[in-house]
């Protein structure tokens, strides 16, 4: 059964409530062993296809398209969740994160997104990448309560590890690039397309990483 505010149709949704159809990862969902923290309004899971061992996401508890149809308290909130995450990162890896959505719209996507509920990415800060993404898309300087996020069209926004965050609306990106950008700036070999590579092994790994991490 699922739990109000949850969408029987989302992905993100089932693994929230402790269901999945990804084989290999039943019984990890199942056991709530995919959750690696969690407050009253989040948790966070690693990314499904991880591009490398650092990989979660910081998802809402229901079903929202993005982090920008929050409001303030709750944006608030998932900011000082990414601090915590980048601090441990830093003091556990030796190096800082990036965070990054392709927030869906309500009306029409062009975020280059796939999943219409909100999802961060948590994924180590490389320059490559961020010169890559600022070369790939046109962003501008936001505050955290800005309110020219495009909800309803769909939205890139990405948080660099000074805690300085860009926005772009509409940037007309396919589906997944911003994975896809990740992985081809890194050189990193394997699938960024978690579609056709769930890769569980580094699922499993993601979650040791983080097994020290507290709210």
């Amino acid at each position: 059964m699922m739990t109000d505010f949850c969408n029987e149709a989302c992905g993100i949704c089932r693994e929230i409530n402790g269901l999945t159809s990804i084989q290999g990862y039943e019984s990890i969902v199942r056991e709530k062993n995919n959750i690696i923290a969690e407050s009253d309004s989040f948790i966070i899971i690693p990314s499904i296809g991880p591009l490398n061992a650092s990989h979660v996401m910081l998802v809402p508890k229901w079903h929202v398209n993005s982090f920008a149809a929050l409001d303030d308290e709750c944006k608030s909130e998932s900011r000082k969740i990414l601090s915590l995450l980048n601090e441990y990162s830093i003091k556990q890896f030796g190096f800082p994160l990036i965070f990054f959505e392709s927030g869906a719209g309500e009306t029409i996507d062009h975020s280059g997104g796939c999943i219409f509920h909100a999802h961060i990415h948590c994924v180590s800060y490389t320059r490559v990448f961020e010169t890559a993404l600022n070369k790939e898309i046109e962003f501008k300087s936001v505050g955290t309560h800005s309110s020219e996020y495009d909800v309803q069209g769909g939205y890139v926004w990405y948080m660099n590890p000074s805690y300085k965050e860009f926005l772009c609306n509409k940037p007309l990106l396919p589906s997944q690039f911003l994975r896809y950008l990740y992985s081809d700036s890194n050189l990193i070999r394997g699938s960024w397309n978690w579609r056709r590579d769930y890769n569980i092994s580094g699922v499993l790994e993601v979650i040791e990483k983080y097994k020290g991490f507290k709210l």
